[in-house]
Formats: structure tokens, C-alpha cells, sequence
């Protein structure tokens, strides 16, 4: 049985006799890390349980105790522990310690349900309409500032994943970079951002982000691909030939700080085109080297001849719009949102040979919004609305 092997290895190093083999002593360390490998899931539930202050380490007491519970073998695990787990004053690093025992799997396997599982969640966050940063503080149920592995367990079971107990395992390890054994808020934002940003790309965000790849471009490089080149290792702020969405988002900090952070994690989700959650040379200089190219002084979200029926007809019945417009605006703050914009333009339809749509209504909404606040002045903007003469 298991612990007869296990008994007559202890012989061996307890006693310094030589009836066991060193292919027998191989094949029982190997049972061993077996064993550790199928119940990681287990041992790291009762690590993080152990480790209140969330440090990621335990003492070798503690090591040993959670060992010989978890796996149920009654051995001496203080004398296995030099074959097993490093050790540095007095601590053990839990997860590095599970870590080490793992069958070797396709890394892009792998990869490929971590970033569906990471998508599904993503998903139904922004389809409740909440941001990460509300998705995580109702993930941390006990307002510690992380979300500990129980609490993790219910994120996996509230969104329905699916995933076994070893995928949670694997799950949790891609989130807990500093292996401390729970979640930061910085590791729970940086492990959705990339999808995050992406899902909440809409089409009529396609024509800003040209226009501020283009500026950020003249900003950096003024057309020199040198520059554009020396700048990307500038930003590479951890030398590891890539950008972070956050080294990205930091440098266009630093040269443009008009874009929001919401704005400058789009831009990198925009320039990501394989959607690894991070920028490699090649996306970075193609991107703002085509944003440069081809990128028109304004991109046009609607066309000429409907932008000039739609303003010709605000002109002429701005009396009536202004007073919808006041009507709304119950707070006398001179601004109304896309809803309020909604129902003071569809109040003014019955006037336009094509009525607009829902999707015109936004458009125009967007391009009228300079700010990107989701605010319009309504009498700045109709006050605008003046015949001009072009030769002028």
C-alpha cells in the first residue's frame, strides 16, 4: 500500500539502513507528489485559511499539519519536507510549493478556456452594468481590500462557470501575480481589463480613437519611425519587449492627459489585435503608423447631407427644442444626457422628412459631445447652429 512504501522510506533516512532501493525511494517521492498534485485544490483552500493575514506563506508547523490532514497519511513530514518545499526563515511559500507539481499541459490549451472563462465573466459584468473595480467590491464579501480563495469559490459559483475544483485552482493562480493567496484589487482589474475594454468598444468609439492614435502619434514620433521605436522601450517600463495595458495607459498619461483611464484602456484593446492583453512592437507601430497614414482630419459617424437636414431642422425649431430641453433639464444644470437628447430629438421627427432612428439619434448625440462626458450644454449647442457662409 501507499504507506507501507511511505514506511519503508523513512527507514531508509531514519534509521540509515539500505533496504530500500533508489529507484524505490524515486518511485515513492513520485507517489507523493502525486498525491500533492490531485489534492491541490484542497491544500490551497486550507493554506489561504491558515494564512489570516494573506502573506502567502505558512510556518512549517503549519505546513506539516495541513499536509498530514488534507492528504490523510500519518508520516513525518518535517523529514519530507527538505525533498518537497523550500523553505526560508521558517516560511513556506504555498503556492510556489503547489506549483512545482503540475503535469506539464499545451500552454495554448490552457490558455484558451482561461481567456473563455475570462470573457464569460466579463460579459456578465458589463451586461449587469457594473465596472470592475464594483465587480470586485462585491467579490470581497468580508471588506478585507482582497478577495481571499472563498471568496473566489463564489465569484466561480455566481457566474456559473462550470469550471471543476482543479480548473478554480489554475483559475485563481493566473489572477494572485504576487503569490500571496488572495486577490488585490490592481491583480482582479489587470487580469479582465484587456477583455473588459475591449467588449465595452462600441462602433462609435472607432472614430476617437483614430483621431487620438493619430494625435498621440505626432506627439511621439512626428512621422519618425526612430522615435516611434525609442518611445515603445521608453514606455516598456519592466523590459520585458511588451507594454502592460497599465505601462501603455501611463505614458499617454505623460504625453496626452485629456483621455480617461476608461478612454486609454480602450486604446490599448483597440491596438491588441491578438488579444493578449498586452502590446508587442509590432501592433504599437503598426497601429500608430496606420493611424497616421489614413486617419482623416474627421471621421464622419454620419453623413453630410443627413447631418445638414438634421441641423437645418434644429435651426429652425431650436425655440421649440430649447424649451423641451429646460423642460428636462428639472435641475437648471444648462446639460442633458443621450436620454434626455433622446426625447427632445425624437419630439422633433415629425418635422424631418426621415425620421431618425435610435442609432442616428446616438450618433449625432456622440459627435455634438466634444468632452466625452455624455453631457451636452444645450445652449452652447444650439446657440452654434448659426447659417454661415463657407467662402468666408
Amino acid at each position: 500500500s501507499l504507506n507501507i512504501t511511505y514506511t519503508q522510506y523513512f527507514a531508509e533516512i531514519l534509521e540509515n539502513t539500505k533496504t530500500v532501493s533508489k529507484d524505490q525511494k524515486n518511485e515513492t517521492l513520485n507517489r507523493l507528489r502525486d498525491r500533492i498534485y490531485l489534492h491541490r485544490h484542497p491544500l490551497y483552500l486550507a493554506f489561504t485559511e491558515a494564512d489570516t493575514y494573506h502573506t502567502g506563506m505558512v510556518n512549517e508547523e503549519q505546513w506539516t499539519q495541513i499536509l498530514s490532514k488534507v492528504l490523510n497519511l500519518d508520516i513525518n513530514w518535517s523529514v519530507m519536507r527538505s525533498y518537497l518545499a523550500d523553505i526560508a526563515d521558517g516560511y513556506i511559500c504555498y503556492s510556489v510549493f503547489l506549483d512545482r507539481y503540475r503535469i506539464p499541459i499545451n500552454k495554448e490549451l490552457t490558455l484558451a478556456w482561461m481567456n473563455k472563462t475570462t470573457q464569460s465573466i466579463v460579459a456578465k459584468i458589463i451586461a449587469k452594468g457594473d465596472s470592475l473595480k464594483k465587480a470586485f467590491d462585491e467579490s470581497d464579501t468580508n471588506k478585507d481590500g482582497v478577495v481571499s480563495y472563498l471568496e473566489f469559490l463564489e465569484i466561480v459559483k455566481k457566474y456559473d462557470l462550470g469550471l471543476t475544483e482543479e480548473q478554480t485552482f489554475d483559475f485563481m493562480r493566473s489572477f494572485d501575480s504576487d503569490n500571496n493567496g488572495s486577490i488585490d484589487p490592481t491583480e482582479f482589474i489587470n487580469r479582465f481589463i484587456a477583455d473588459f475594454s475591449r467588449a465595452s468598444i462600441k462602433d462609435e468609439d472607432q472614430s476617437w480613437m483614430q483621431r487620438a492614435l493619430k494625435s498621440i502619434a505626432k506627439i511621439i514620433s512626428g512621422h519618425k519611425k526612430k522615435k516611434l521605436k525609442k518611445s515603445f522601450k521608453k514606455f516598456d517600463q519592466d523590459k520585458d519587449g511588451e507594454l502592460s495595458y497599465e505601462e501603455f495607459s501611463k505614458a499617454i498619461t505623460k504625453l496626452d492627459p485629456q483621455y480617461t483611464e476608461v478612454e486609454r484602456f480602450k486604446l490599448a484593446a483597440y491596438i491588441d489585435s491578438n488579444s493578449s492583453g498586452k502590446l508587442s512592437w509590432k501592433e504599437f507601430r503598426k497601429a500608430f503608423k496606420f493611424a497616421i497614414k489614413h486617419a482623416p482630419e474627421e471621421v464622419e459617424t454620419l453623413s453630410q447631407n443627413l447631418l445638414q437636414q438634421i441641423f437645418r431642422c434644429i435651426h429652425q425649431n431650436r425655440v421649440h427644442l430649447l424649451r423641451v430641453f429646460r423642460s428636462i433639464d428639472i435641475l437648471n444644470t444648462q446639460k442633458v444626457n443621450i436620454d434626455e437628447f433622446k426625447i427632445a430629438l425624437e419630439a422633433m421627427n415629425q418635422f424631418l422628412e426621415k425620421p431618425l432612428d435610435e442609432t442616428q439619434i446616438k450618433k449625432l448625440h456622440y459627435a455634438i459631445d466634444k468632452d466625452k462626458d455624455g453631457l451636452i450644454e444645450y445652449e452652447k449647442f444650439l446657440d452654434c447652429l448659426e447659417v454661415a457662409d463657407l467662402k468666408v
